[in-house]
């Protein structure tokens, strides 16, 4: 400890304002934390003893006891209430569409919303005290102004970090949907044709896909398994459009939703519907073969013609210093 003490001073900062900041910032933590774990044990030992309550009988409030939490936890009083907004759910509609982030990133357990809202709140404390701890250290020659703005940025940086993992793991499955896409709708069409019903033609391309497109097999699996459960087929492709989050898909539950209300023959839907898709993929594919003209145009500009202009410039130039030089001889 007193080498550490002695280290700390020899860095030529004052080491003992970090430290007040850093307990100041762990003690607010650990209220936060306290005051939610309060809120939420009186909101369990309420549905458990089955006490009366403002909003209705014992049996109401246990359908509602997450919502009484976040309520409660929000507006625990003026000084914390901003403090858990960050780090704590606070309205219903943050946590149904952060929840379908998550499962289109491919995070389908339930504990999925628990474990990004913990990793929000780990990293935002631990990176800001790594910053204010490790930065004196080893980097001597910042002064105090630039510590604390360097820890107030791994601080931001620790909170929306598991937001930008979200949305980039999002956006890469999306990418293979996209790819795999055309072929289920090929082999659906196939199984259609060849006589199967729809549930029996999803359940077969699910096995199909496993092996060329696994997550995208994995969904239409799941949506089999959703059918089997009892589930409403048209509830069953709603939440296969929501799982997989492209536009495709929701045209095609769409067309299918469709076709069954009104008794039209689900091959035919399915054949226009490709044809359709096709001529889409193709239009998209002129659309960026025209665009790629002017896309060139700037690494064109920047670094091939000043090339160009480099080699037929340079022997006129040559040229005309050594016309310079003879003239001044």
């Amino acid at each position: 400890m007193a080498g550490l003490l002695a280290s700390l001073d020899a860095t030529g900062t004052d080491w003992i304002v970090y430290l007040s900041m850093a307990l100041v910032f762990g003690t607010v933590v650990l209220v936060v934390l306290g005051a939610t774990s309060l809120v939420g044990g009186r909101s369990s030992l309420r549905q458990r003893v089955g006490a009366p309550g403002r909003n209705g009988s014992a049996a109401s409030r246990q359908g509602s006891g997450s919502i009484r939490f976040v309520d409660e936890a929000a507006s625990f009083g003026r000084v914390l209430g901003p403090i858990t907004k960050r780090f704590l759910p606070t309205d219903l509609t943050d946590i149904s569409q952060t929840r379908l982030k998550l499962i289109q990133a491919g995070y389908w357990s339930p504990s999925a919303i628990g474990v990004f809202y913990v990793s929000r709140a780990l990293l935002a404390i631990a990176l800001p005290a790594s910053t204010i701890t490790l930065v004196p250290l080893f980097a001597t020659r910042l002064d105090s102004t630039m510590i604390l703005a360097l820890t107030g940025l791994s601080g931001i940086i620790g909170l929306y970090l598991p937001n930008y993992w979200v949305s980039r793991r999002m956006q890469s499955l999306q990418r293979q949907y996209r790819l795999g896409f055309p072929d289920a709708l090929d082999l659906l069409i196939v199984c259609v044709e060849a006589g199967l019903g729809i549930d029996a033609a999803i359940a077969r391309v699910g096995q199909e896909l496993v092996g060329a497109h696994r997550r995208l097999g994995d969904n239409f699996a799941l949506m089999t398994v959703e059918l089997r459960a009892g589930s409403a087929r048209r509830d069953a492709l709603r939440n296969l459009s929501d799982r997989l989050g492209i536009d495709e898909v929701r045209s095609l539950v769409t067309l299918l939703i469709h076709s069954e209300e009104l008794g039209t023959s689900i091959a035919d839907a399915l054949r226009v519907y490709s044809d359709d898709m096709r001529a889409k993929r193709m239009l998209t594919a002129e659309v960026k073969a025209n665009s790629l003209s002017v896309k060139l145009s700037i690494p064109l500009a920047l670094f091939v013609f000043p090339v160009i202009m480099t080699v037929i410039m340079l022997p006129v130039v040559i040229r005309i210093v050594r016309q310079l030089l003879v003239l001044k001889l």
